[in-house]
């Protein structure tokens, strides 16, 4: 490992709790080598009673996907980013600068923010591609259901995944 050009991934962590409390000696033996321990279970591995944090180690960052927001600014939309922060109901957006809006977040709700997909079309513009992307991560996503039920439950992971996108909106329980 060579100090500032190393950069050190744990891909899921949660696994091995040994390997988070480690990350306190990584910190004080080897400070110029960042570390990332990455993990979607990783928030039940911090809860478990047995676990001993690295305070003041460890810093948090959640990933998501790009906002609407983070969307304008990297299709190069920025000023209108910035505009739509002085929009209000008294001061509404002019016709052009709405319909231009209005165009923008239709292509947001198409490719969504996950970064490759947003990626992929910045660069190729091709939405057959970019469905490809989101089928894999869909498809990623649903192989990924052992980790947070057992199998008899995976059908009723499988249901509910399914039914989500026909329930934006509307009030469930």
């Amino acid at each position: 490992m060579i100090n500032e050009e190393t950069l050190l991934f744990f891909d899921e962590i949660q696994y091995c709790p040994e390997a988070i409390m480690s990350l306190r000696y990584f910190k004080e033996k080897m400070p110029n080598i960042p570390i990332i321990g990455a993990g979607s279970l990783l928030e039940f591995a911090l809860m478990n009673e047995k676990f001993k944090m690295p305070a003041g180690r460890v810093d948090f960052m959640y990933l998501e996907p790009l906002s609407f927001d983070e969307y304008l600014e990297v299709t190069g939309n920025g000023l209108l980013k910035d505009y739509l922060k002085t929009v209000t109901l008294n001061a509404p957006p002019d016709n052009i600068v709405h319909e231009k809006l209005t165009t923008l977040l239709k292509e947001y709700f198409v490719i969504g923010g996950m970064p490759a997909v947003v990626d992929s079309y910045l660069k190729n513009k091709n939405m057959s591609t970019c469905q490809r992307l989101q089928s894999g991560l869909m498809q990623s996503f649903r192989s990924d259901f052992g980790k947070y039920a057992k199998t008899s439950q995976h059908k009723h992971l499988q249901q509910t995944f399914n039914t989500i996108p026909g329930l934006v909106g509307k009030q469930i329980k």
